[in-house]
């Protein structure tokens, strides 16, 4: 039941066909969609689609030692919310040739998501606007998207790379690092102290 409101308004909201968003292995397709929307949408041509690319190599996500052993003490996870699309948004990331089409995209799915919070019955456009997003990059780095763009891909994974580090920098003084992967670090914090019992 759910996968059926899910991939209908997937379908509204992209324009993808229904028979497509269906199919699981056909999810980068949803950003192409939506992109060839908003394209529409501006009277802007989206770019050509090539069928053989050559994949370009880059440095991915920032991945920490993680701390071995039993940790009693307690854990903090702090995790960024959609860092991909944000820091597109944050630092303006783009191929088009005025440098916004993307980054407004990506704004407008996290606004929208932020604003549908709380409210009853969005659970699945909630979803939607997540799943559109959080897919957003793997279409930059797929060489069969038509949007494929090895200067996006690596862009974003530097700046996700240097806000994890500046992040795990940030939290080691008060508390000890215990792991740290891609958009999110692991804290442990010294447990409070227990009263003595006479």
């Amino acid at each position: 039941h759910k996968f059926i409101e899910l991939s209908l308004d997937l379908t509204v909201y992209t324009w993808q066909p229904w028979s497509q968003t269906t199919r699981n292995s056909l999810r980068l397709l949803r950003v192409e969609w939506l992109l060839y929307k908003k394209f529409h949408e501006c009277n802007v041509l989206p770019p050509s689609k090539h069928l053989q690319r050559q994949k370009e190599e880059y440095k991915g996500g920032l991945v920490l030692q993680a701390s071995v052993g039993v940790h009693d003490d307690p854990i903090l996870l702090f995790d960024f919310r959609s860092l991909f699309p944000s820091l597109c948004v944050e630092y303006n990331i783009c191929w088009s040739s005025d440098g916004e089409l993307l980054p407004a995209v990506l704004k407008d799915l996290i606004e929208q998501r932020k604003t549908l919070q709380g409210v009853p019955a969005s659970d699945i456009r909630r979803l939607v606007l997540k799943l559109l997003a959080n897919t957003t990059y793997g279409c930059m780095a797929a060489t069969s998207c038509r949007y494929y763009s090895p200067y996006i891909a690596k862009r974003i994974t530097e700046l996700s790379r240097q806000a994890l580090q500046d992040t795990a920098d940030a939290v080691q003084a008060p508390g000890v690092l215990i792991y740290g992967d891609t958009d999110s670090v692991f804290v442990k914090v010294a447990a409070p102290a227990r009263a003595k019992e006479y």
